[in-house]
């Protein structure tokens, strides 16, 4: 007699699928209590020169170099090393291996001290207005090297006319954040490859040429759960993780879906001498160094710290948390956070400004002539205001009498005007204070 099928099924032996593998990922990942970070770089041996994997690791309090392997062990639990992510060669780390050695030797927290240090250097590079934007922008890239950690992370927008600064403070963040990568143009494909492998913050200048394709995913991806992306690679698909800390540069406004996760920038040519920025140097190693022991030391802290943070469910709330997380293992007193909150909250807001590129240099230019100002009142001829506009930023376009007219009615900024001849208008009578309180109304959070 012919055996029932679905009574053959009963009988066979109870499946079992195989549980996966705990992967952990080699650039930088987070596991309980431990964590790793993961550099190749190129070694002599008698087969010649070939590339050599290291990883320092943290379990407990216990700090490591493991040379090659494919596992490792956090809390008693073993990882396989995630190869499907191959880090870059590089002749010098990151982390410039004496330094690594001496911390591996002897695992401290860097200086209390090392926030203002890092900070005291940028200000011999990069000119701010405000004290508390140099505290928000190194708080910020100390947080690049945390952010697996978060669920979001805010976006920067460096803004700013030629001779202005903005690229010196892209590079210099480049230095010092976390895998640092500028590029001027990028595929999707590229970049979720470079982020998903090397866990990278990203520096995009001249943002006038990001291509409209990518700018939905960069609007979502910074977030940890919007920067997942399947991107055809040939025959195949693939998915990548596009979420990571990301700088934008440039001159134009941002599309308004990007612009209202950036804390922005705007940058003014400095009234002091500064540094020429020349690239890494023996002062920014040292910097990376005390960053890397303030990551292998505090991140069990930050992570921490970060999920007990109350915040509200605006974009807003979710994006300062990191960065208050932050300020706060860093052990920035009470008052200062408050002050950082205060310029975050308005470095963020700036993404309702709606003035155009050459609206912004006319209340710039007419600022700068206010703040100079002796007298309570000064006077610009039409040609006068071109002038002084064209030599601001040469690449602005001609404006007209008429546009000049227009602006200066619409921004109310002339106490009045004056026409010689039969229609000809000649020039305007500018009251300083109103000046300066018309232009702080547009302009003060972007460093008036």
């Amino acid at each position: 007699m012919k055996e029932d099928s679905s009574s053959a099924m009963m009988t066979n032996a109870p499946i079992k699928i195989p549980m996966p593998v705990k992967l952990i990922h080699p650039s930088i990942d987070f596991k309980f209590k431990g964590m790793i970070l993961g550099f190749k770089i190129p070694i002599y041996t008698k087969e010649g020169i070939v590339d050599s994997t290291f990883y320092i690791v943290r379990d407990g309090n216990k700090c490591s170099c493991e040379e090659n392997v494919e596992q490792i062990t956090l809390n008693n639990i073993p990882y396989i090393i995630n190869k499907l992510f191959e880090l870059p060669s590089s002749n010098e780390p990151r982390w410039h291996i004496p330094l690594m050695e001496k911390f591996i030797n002897d695992p401290k927290e860097p200086p209390n001290d090392f926030f203002e240090s890092i900070k005291d250097t940028a200000k011999r590079y990069i000119y701010f207005q405000k004290e508390e934007h140099y505290n928000l922008y190194i708080i910020w890239i100390i947080g690049t090297y945390f952010y697996p950690i978060f669920q979001a992370y805010p976006y920067l927008f460096i803004s700013g006319t030629k001779d202005s600064g903005k690229s010196t403070v892209m590079e210099f963040g480049e230095s010092l954040a976390l895998n640092g990568q500028k590029v001027t143009t990028i595929t999707q494909a590229a970049m979720g490859k470079n982020i998903s492998t090397q866990r990278c913050t990203l520096f995009l200048d001249q943002t006038e040429r990001i291509d409209l394709k990518l700018i939905a995913i960069l609007a979502d991806s910074y977030k940890k759960t919007g920067g997942k992306r399947m991107v055809s690679q040939g025959n195949s698909t693939q998915e990548f993780d596009t979420f990571c800390p990301k700088v934008f540069g440039g001159f134009k406004e941002l599309p308004y879906d990007l612009a209202d996760r950036c804390i922005r920038f705007n940058m003014l040519k400095s009234r002091k001498q500064l540094n020429a920025f020349m690239g890494i140097n023996d002062s920014l190693r040292e910097h990376r160094h005390q960053i890397y022991s303030f990551l292998m030391m505090k991140s069990d802290e930050v992570k921490d710290v970060y999920e007990s943070l109350e915040s509200d469910s605006s974009r807003k709330g979710e994006l300062w948390k990191p960065l208050h997380a932050i300020a706060q293992v860093l052990g920035l007193p009470k008052q200062k956070i408050d002050k950082l909150k205060l310029i975050f909250d308005e470095c963020l807001s700036q993404s309702g400004q709606s003035i155009t590129f050459e609206e912004e240099i006319l209340l710039r230019v007419l600022y700068e002539k206010a703040n100079n100002e002796l007298k309570s009142i000064f006077i610009l001829k039409t040609s006068d205001i071109t002038t002084l506009m064209k030599n601001y930023d040469s690449d602005i376009k001609a404006v007209t009498p008429q546009w000049l007219g227009i602006r200066i009615s619409l921004f109310d900024l002339a106490e009045n005007k004056r026409k010689t001849g039969r229609s000809k208008l000649k020039s305007y009578t500018f009251d300083v204070n109103k000046v300066k309180d018309i232009t702080f109304t547009y302009l003060s959070n972007v460093g008036l």
